[in-house]
């Protein structure tokens, strides 16, 4: 707002904060860095953040590389009634088909 007598200034016209719209002269007016001219009060710095740039990320892998094998399906042939086969091979065994002694 501009005061009842604001008196002449030569080359330091009135100019209106595009942030809160109140008149102030020329001299008491920025520009900022997105093209508004405000006053004081209403000037902000733009961030450091808005500058910082990223690398590219190189992600394939170094050194020695195998591809990833096939997968390997077993299957265990148990008889059906689970107990007429005794082998005490790892991995071949029914629960409860052993007896001590045997």
């Amino acid at each position: 707002m501009k005061s009842k007598s604001p008196g002449y200034q030569p080359g330091n016209h009135w100019g209106i904060c595009d942030i809160c719209g109140f008149a102030y002269r020329n001299s008491q007016l920025k520009k900022t860095w997105d093209n508004k001219v405000v006053c004081d009060a209403d000037f902000e710095v733009r961030h450091p953040q808005d500058f910082v740039r990223s690398k590219e990320d190189d992600q394939s892998p170094k050194g020695l590389v195998r591809t990833e094998p096939a997968d390997v399906f077993i299957t265990n042939n148990f008889p059906t009634d689970g107990c007429t086969d005794l082998t005490s091979t790892a991995g071949d065994a029914v629960a409860g088909c052993l007896t001590a002694g045997a």
